[in-house]
């Protein structure tokens, strides 16, 4: 959690010098929002039998990951965000779902790693 306190407040300071405007620094701060709410999403289908059985093949869950990393990378392009912020906020909310801990997905991910 420090780290990603960390990098923030560094692209904040990075975006507040280089535009020099308010808005641009506010906007950096939409990908926090964001973070919670695919966060209370996460919980919210944990906590539903019927939505957890879409997730069932770990080729999905992969998919899933990488689609969340994109979308997190997306917006951090988009605020004027440094895109490391997103990338590592992505992980961390994919570490800390309960589905990233099958071996496989980890396999999964890890070759996608390596590939970039």
């Amino acid at each position: 959690m420090a780290d990603l306190v960390t990098m923030l407040l560094l692209s904040l300071f990075i975006s507040r010098q280089t535009a020099g405007s308010i808005t641009s620094f506010l906007l950096t701060l939409t990908i926090l929002p964001l973070g919670a709410s695919v966060y209370g999403i996460f919980r919210f289908i944990r906590r539903r039998p019927a939505l957890r059985r879409w997730a069932v093949d770990d080729q999905t869950r992969a998919r899933a990951a990488l689609v969340l990393l994109a979308l997190f990378c997306v917006t951090t392009q988009f605020t004027g965000a440094e895109p490391i912020v997103g990338s590592f906020l992505a992980g961390m909310l994919i570490s800390a779902t309960t589905f990233a801990a099958k071996p496989q997905v980890l396999t999964y991910c890890r070759g996608i790693g390596y590939g970039f």
